[in-house]
């Protein structure tokens, strides 16, 4: 059984990365029915990330974290993603998209507050950037009023990941609009403060077990020292956060995508028509042949893009090419793989149609392809060649 304590991280990566693997197969796997019958993740298997560590792979070390860069955390990532969807996106939240702003932009206080209960596995911070009557980015109606050292905060935000495991949410709102970009400011949210309510929304198509929260602000109020960085800094911390997470989702289209091909292999070499294994079969060698081209790409162009984050550059253009490639890799590789198995993928027994559903779920964690179409071309066309 996979335990963090048998490990010393970073110095035995190789070793922790071979033994999640085997993690993942031998306990993650098994559930996966469960988590789509029940909906939920097994309290049992919550237990078991806490023993691995899989909590608090990124987070400082002085909070009682492990510290991983991202370079160290990234392979770990592509594994995980192999089990059930919402299995990554937990193990990610915690890691990243939870922790990533108040790791990198919090105060001391801040951090003292949350991290050492994020690193138990006890709450997450969750991300709350998209409206339902808006978006992500400047058209957001969000807003919030200061009246001393306290702002009141009005709006919606919808589709927010892990809300029900949350114990505060970074929020993005207007503090003055006639700024532009310039005015939007990030807030840490108390989830059951006064003003805040929260609701279900319905389920996917995918992603079983994974909560999606909506909230109402309703003149919530907020302590001016509730700022994540400094008023006006809010969307410049977003992107900042979201540049590397779309990193992340490419590995996390790599992981699910190499599962899919691991188990076109395996079938192609069971399953036998008119006396010959499918393996061996020019027409299904060619798919076997273009999964595994497009994963060995996605694989090379984010682990390149996560050493730049790694040094400290500006990955903005980067990041979202690793993420739209990472989705139309994964989006293909889903295909081939429904291809290949037949009417038998189409069966939940297989998994194939399961992971079908997953891959779609990545289209949209930090902003749809065509959000990564816009952020690559506004940089490509006022730069050109970098």
């Amino acid at each position: 059984m996979l335990s963090i304590q048998d490990y010393r991280l970073p110095e035995q990566l190789d070793e922790y990365r071979q033994a999640l693997r085997r993690f993942v197969k031998e306990e993650c796997d098994p559930l996966a029915q469960e988590i789509e019958e029940t909906n939920a993740l097994p309290p049992r298997l919550w237990d078991r990330f806490r023993e691995a560590g899989l909590f608090r792979l990124t987070l400082p070390r002085q909070y009682g974290g492990i510290g991983l860069t991202a370079g160290q955390y990234g392979p770990l990532l592509e594994e995980i993603a192999h089990s059930h969807g919402t299995i990554r996106l937990f193990v990610h939240i915690w890691n990243w998209i939870g922790s990533g702003a108040l790791m990198r932009y919090g105060t001391d206080e801040q951090r003292r507050a949350y991290l050492p209960a994020m690193v138990r596995g006890e709450s997450t911070f969750a991300f709350a950037l998209t409206e339902p009557d808006a978006g992500t980015g400047t058209d957001i109606r969000t807003s919030a009023r200061r009246d001393g050292d306290v702002y009141y905060l009005t709006g919606n935000k919808h589709l927010v990941s892990c809300a029900d495991h949350a114990r505060a949410i970074q929020v993005i709102a207007y503090t003055d609009r006639a700024k532009g970009e310039n005015g939007i400011t990030m807030f840490v949210v108390e989830k059951s403060g006064p003003g805040v309510v929260m609701s279900a929304q319905p389920d996917g198509m995918g992603m079983r077990g994974s909560f999606h929260g909506a909230f109402r602000f309703e003149d919530a109020p907020v302590p001016a020292g509730n700022l994540l960085g400094e008023e006006g800094q809010g969307l410049q911390v977003a992107l900042d956060i979201l540049d590397t997470s779309r990193v992340f989702i490419g590995l996390s289209c790599v992981g699910l995508a190499q599962e899919l091909l691991d188990r076109s292999v395996a079938h192609t070499w069971k399953r036998v028509t008119f006396g010959k294994p499918l393996a061996q079969r020019q027409a299904i060698q060619g798919m076997i042949a273009n999964m595994a081209t497009e994963i060995a790409a996605a694989r090379a162009l984010a682990m390149a893009v996560v050493a730049r984050v790694d040094a400290g550059e500006q990955v903005r253009r980067e990041a979202s090419q690793v993420k739209l490639f990472g989705l139309q890799m994964v989006g293909r590789v889903a295909d081939w793989a429904l291809e290949i198995h037949g009417g038998i993928g189409y069966l939940k027994e297989t998994a194939i149609e399961r992971y079908y559903r997953d891959s779609r779920a990545l289209w949209f964690e930090e902003g749809s392809p065509t959000i990564q179409r816009q952020v690559i071309a506004r940089d490509v066309l006022a730069h050109g060649r970098q």
